[in-house]
């Protein structure tokens, strides 16, 4: 959507986390306050933030949270099943503001090639089109706007473009900024918004060590740093045990497999290397079998929170726990 006397996209949306949503609502207000306007909250597998502010694209990609963010180009609330409603959309398209859309897409990298387009199409509801004639009617009004389709790998990274049609709802967004991880860490390591939602929803200095375990891309590593730190140190250790001494970390993050013939000797480890007063986060599956086996082993820890976290669309759990102070387990 744009400001018709300006050209300007003011419409704004970032993605999340699912079960984080106000963890990110919170970031977001700290930044930019009253600048924010109709603010709306989608909860789900993927949590959606949707508002209107005219502070710079900049500011919102300083924010440490979301998983994606992106411009709203052009929406339309009225598109039907049939062919009417494939018409609407495609008429939404061809009113997109293409212009302030590179300008934006431009002030927020500069790398990107604004000429060229990555088109991602998805549809949800009982329609009687698909995504392929979406894509299929999309490319010759794109072609018509100046934006050719994504070609070579080599190439600098393209415009993503995304037409997302949900029931009678159609919003055409651009990615701003490079790609973020999508807050998976048993893939992706814990650094990026999923370290970043914990590290605000503990309150944590921004200089405060944060240890997650993988490390992006090593499935057997850690990774020690900061949340502000650039480039984090990573350790590549054995899969059974942590390489650290006793009460090392403040902060440990896991994604702990309950169903590993080892993981009660695992979660004793990650007891052990964290320092009394110092927060252990288990991301798991099932948040019943974590809590029978901490009550098995009687391990020194409280539970501060249990957050729901969606992995891939799939309803996982992660416990934030403090390391109480009690004599005994470093030599467990």
């Amino acid at each position: 959507m744009t400001d018709m006397g300006t050209d300007r996209i003011l419409d704004y949306e970032l993605s999340c986390i699912g079960g984080l949503e106000d963890v990110v609502v919170d970031e977001l207000q700290a930044s930019l306050g009253a600048r924010i306007h109709r603010l709306r909250v989608e909860r789900g597998e993927v949590g959606r933030l949707y508002f209107r502010t005219e502070a710079s694209p900049r500011r919102l990609l300083q924010l440490g949270c979301p998983t994606a963010v992106e411009a709203v180009a052009a929406q339309a609330h009225d598109v039907t099943v049939g062919q009417p409603g494939l018409e609407r959309i495609l008429r939404c398209l061809r009113g997109l503001p293409v212009n302030a859309l590179k300008r934006l897409a431009s002030a927020c990298d500069s790398g990107v090639d604004v000429n060229r387009v990555d088109l991602r199409v998805t549809l949800r509801g009982a329609h009687r089109f698909t995504a392929a004639d979406i894509e299929s009617g999309a490319r010759p009004i794109l072609v018509e706007s100046g934006l050719q389709a994504h070609g070579s790998v080599d190439e600098r990274p393209p415009l993503r473009l995304a037409i997302r049609v949900r029931r009678r709802r159609v919003l055409v967004t651009v990615q701003l900024g490079r790609r973020r991880p999508r807050g998976d860490p048993a893939r992706e390591g814990w650094v990026g918004p999923a370290q970043n939602c914990v590290t605000r929803v503990l309150d944590l200095d921004e200089d405060l060590c944060v240890a997650g375990m993988p490390a992006p891309g090593r499935p057997n590593g850690l990774c020690l740093g900061a949340s502000a730190r650039p480039r984090p140190a990573t350790i590549v250790a054995r899969p059974d045990r942590l390489p650290l001494l006793s009460g090392a970390l403040p902060v440990l993050l896991l994604v702990h497999d309950l169903d590993h013939a080892t993981a009660a000797h695992h979660l004793r480890e990650a007891v052990r290397a964290v320092r009394p007063g110092g927060v252990l986060g288990l991301l798991v599956r099932r948040s019943e079998q974590l809590a029978a086996l901490l009550h098995e082993l009687g391990l020194p820890l409280e539970v501060m929170a249990t957050i729901p976290f969606y992995v891939r669309r799939h309803r996982c759990a992660l416990f934030l726990l403090e390391r109480l102070d009690l004599l005994g387990i470093e030599s467990a």
